[in-house]
């Protein structure tokens, strides 16, 4: 197996076809495991409907492609996303590209829940944007999108016959977190919607330090509010918060939280105003304190507060707080530390590489 692989990548080197072989040495390697005569087999497929398409040609080996299924994200970011997509081949000797376009989805009320009662709705239908026009594998790398942002995806599938239907799909990028966490969409309620701006959203933290398990919600609520006003009822897995009793928080956690360990206030806190001369407003805001149930050494980073919502990049929280806890212990613990974080990323890499092949 060793031979062949190492054969054929000398013969790529050589022709300079060094994009074709890699292809060819993943596809021989996710083979192996099947056994030499399944490969083998599979290996002469591939070699005679090459020369078949070579010898009469890509338009008499083609046929009408028909539409991919299933396409979506993969892997989400701030401002990348991995799209892929299953290929609804027709036949071995057909081959074919994709075609990828996105359109930005304007929302009807940025902020506003998505509860069955106030779904979210397209004002006017989407700007397409050609993004890729010959995606020769089942999968592409958006880059340069807006955080938060809920977008519409379309692939097609196009060869020297034509193009087939269209696919499509939606999905949302994450944000950047703010102490940990971000901003949430609130369910509507007409004591907010009378403020000025009205209130739709609330705001969540969350501890990056290594052993604090702390959750932080904030609410702002209309002026006058008093506690008989507001009903917090905090479950292991379940929140829900209600103004004169109706509902304007409500959904199922991201992990476990302790129930029996939750502190909330009603604050008032001082708003800086822009404008000169006019003097600081005074606003009332709900303020939560969660703590995190543990599971194991390592407290989990919550990309969200509440299942649904919009989430952040938790990628870099695990980094930030080993490298707080190394800055506060001695010299020997500091390099142990950053030895871990050494294996961390050398471990990633490995594993983007694992993937790619």
């Amino acid at each position: 197996m060793a031979a062949v692989a190492s054969a054929l990548l000398g013969c790529g080197w050589y022709l300079g076809l060094g994009k074709e072989v890699g292809k060819q040495y993943r596809w021989l390697h996710r083979l192996s495991a099947e056994g030499p005569i399944v490969w083998s087999y599979r290996a002469a497929r591939r070699a005679y409907i090459s020369t078949k398409r070579t010898v009469l040609g890509a338009r008499a080996c083609d046929s009408p492609p028909l539409a991919p299924t299933a396409v979506g994200a993969s892997k989400r970011e701030v401002v990348t996303v991995r799209l892929k997509w299953l290929p609804n081949l027709p036949n071995d000797l057909t081959q074919e590209v994709y075609e990828v376009h996105v359109a930005p989805v304007a929302e009807s009320v940025p902020g506003e829940s998505t509860g069955e009662n106030s779904p979210r709705t397209p004002r006017r239908g989407p700007e397409w944007v050609r993004v890729c026009a010959k995606a020769e594998e089942a999968e592409y790398l958006l880059r340069g999108l807006h955080g938060g942002r809920l977008y519409r995806v379309r692939v097609r599938a196009t060869n020297s016959v034509g193009a087939s239907d269209w696919c499509e799909g939606t999905f949302r990028t994450k944000l950047f977190p703010v102490e940990g966490g971000a901003r949430g969409p609130l369910q509507r309620h007409a004591a907010m919607e009378e403020m000025k701006p009205p209130i739709r959203s609330y705001s969540w933290t969350q501890a990056t330090k290594l052993g604090e398990q702390e959750l932080g919600l904030r609410i702002r609520l209309p002026d006058g509010t008093r506690g008989k006003m507001l009903d917090v009822h905090v479950r292991k897995s379940t929140v829900e918060v209600l103004l004169l009793r109706r509902p304007i928080l409500s959904g199922e956690f991201w992990g476990e939280v302790c129930a029996d360990d939750v502190e909330w206030t009603i604050e008032d806190v001082e708003e800086k105003m822009q404008e000169e001369g006019v003097y600081p407003a005074v606003r009332r805001e709900l303020r939560v304190v969660l703590n995190k149930v543990a599971k194991g050494i390592d407290v989990e980073a919550w990309p969200c507060l509440v299942k649904g919502h919009p989430e952040v990049a938790t990628e870099g929280l695990k980094v930030e707080a080993a490298r707080a806890r190394a800055a506060e212990l001695d010299g020997g613990g500091e390099g142990l530390v950053k030895a871990m974080l050494q294996q961390m990323g050398e471990a990633g890499a490995l594993g983007s590489d694992e993937k790619d092949q």
